[in-house]
């Protein structure tokens, strides 16, 4: 069953961009642009699994960052939202 987790509380992504972006790069993560991750079908179902399970944190706000990870044929997937704090992760192989 794949399922999205919640918010991860960490630095105030949008002030301090460079922090979060070191995290997600020592995490294992690479960057990958919004336009691609909406067109992706692996990654815009999962980016929708992450807005359905967290609407009344997300609230509507845009897609600022989305990262990806792989392991073993699956993906993990981190994204960002604008005026959201944190993050919010989705892993495939849950």
């Amino acid at each position: 069953m794949q399922v999205a987790k919640v918010a991860v509380q960490t630095a105030n992504h949008k002030k301090d961009s460079t922090k979060a972006n070191s995290e997600d790069h020592k995490d294992g993560y690479e960057q990958i642009s919004i336009e691609f991750a909406q067109k992706d079908p692996k990654i815009s179902y999962a980016l929708n699994v992450v807005i359905k399970s967290n609407w009344n944190v997300i609230g509507g706000n845009a897609l600022t960052a989305c990262w990806s990870k792989p392991h073993n044929g699956l993906y993990s997937y981190r994204f960002y939202f604008n005026n959201v704090i944190g993050r919010f992760e989705y892993d495939e192989s849950d």
